[in-house]
């Protein structure tokens, strides 16, 4: 079944049928066939404290796996509950307009997907510092538009766009480590996207390589090399097709204010606040995991999050 979200601020049209047949699960019951796989796995794990998960949750799961892999997707999900259980203050009962709104940070999904079905998710900083809240509080906004996207979209992967033309590069990289550098790149992980590429918009080159270096503390040498820094706009459409991006960057969708606009109005929904509540209920209690070897091995960095206070 398609999303039956909007379809002019983000629109998956063809994007499910063509991941499915990617994987070898266009074939009839094939699909239905794995999920009631993640269902009985599901069933089994003791340390689970929500057992009865959407089984949307899970096809979605599975289709942004790995080749659809099954084993993948079981890591994926156990890391995502796992992440919930240890990160408890990013997973909260917000309405995303009223609590978590930042002013001089905007970050949203594009309308319309690559040729491959690739989603681009777009942030811009505007001028002025920041507090280490501001960050968490983006973070947040991050775990609102991921559900949202579990629940209404399909796409291959992400690519993101940052522009930090505008920026406080110097304060946003200070207030940024302090948050503890992997904790953004952990949540994208923990809901099993994969990323294609990174691009980085910057005016001043002085700053390039301390961007950099920032981004060796949280990336892997894979996604490094997927990393890209520009200093304009304009060499950004070498890489991404320049009509997908709003009008304000170049491109013919709608201009970045209105899609900030239209998202900050529907991930603060009653509809969409509920939906989150219930799929926050989906933790771990590590007390009754098997083995203890699952949050140094998946997560890194065993201890480090727990320790970490909001200002």
């Amino acid at each position: 079944m398609e999303s039956q979200s909007d379809s002019a601020y983000l629109n998956c049209s063809n994007a499910r049928a063509t991941l499915l047949k990617l994987y070898n699960l266009d074939t009839p019951g094939s699909l239905d066939d794995a999920v009631d796989r993640l269902v009985e796995w599901v069933q089994k794990q003791e340390h689970f404290t929500k057992k009865d998960l959407p089984r949307e949750f899970l096809e979605k799961s599975l289709l942004l796996a790995k080749n659809g892999s099954l084993e993948v997707t079981k890591k994926k999900i156990e890391k995502l509950l796992t992440v919930r259980t240890l990160l408890p203050y990013l997973f909260g009962r917000y309405n995303v307009k009223k609590d978590l709104y930042v002013k001089n940070i905007i970050h949203v999904p594009l309308p319309r997907l690559t040729s491959d079905f690739y989603r681009l998710y777009l942030l811009k900083m505007t001028e002025g510092n920041l507090t280490t809240d501001d960050l968490i509080k983006s973070y947040r906004r991050g775990v609102y538009m991921t559900e949202y996207g579990v629940k209404h979209d399909y796409f291959a992967g992400l690519i993101f766009i940052y522009d930090f033309r505008q920026a406080n590069v110097l304060d946003l990289i200070a207030k940024f480590s302090m948050t503890n550098p992997r904790l953004y790149l952990t949540l994208i992980e923990a809901y099993g996207a994969r990323v294609k590429a990174i691009h980085v918009v910057m005016k001043n080159a002085t700053f390039a390589e301390a961007i950099m270096s920032v981004m060796k503390q949280i990336l892997s040498d894979k996604l490094l090399k997927r990393a890209q820094i520009h200093k304009n706009i304009e060499s950004v459409y070498n890489y991404v097709p320049r009509d997908l991006l709003p009008v304000d960057y170049g491109g013919k969708e709608k201009s970045l204010l209105e899609l900030n606009e239209y998202w900050m109005d529907t991930l603060s929904t009653e509809e969409h606040i509920n939906y989150v509540d219930s799929m926050n209920e989906a933790k771990t209690d590590e007390s009754r995991r098997i083995g203890d070897t699952f949050n140094t091995e998946h997560l890194g960095m065993p201890g480090t999050f727990r320790s970490f206070v909001v200002d």
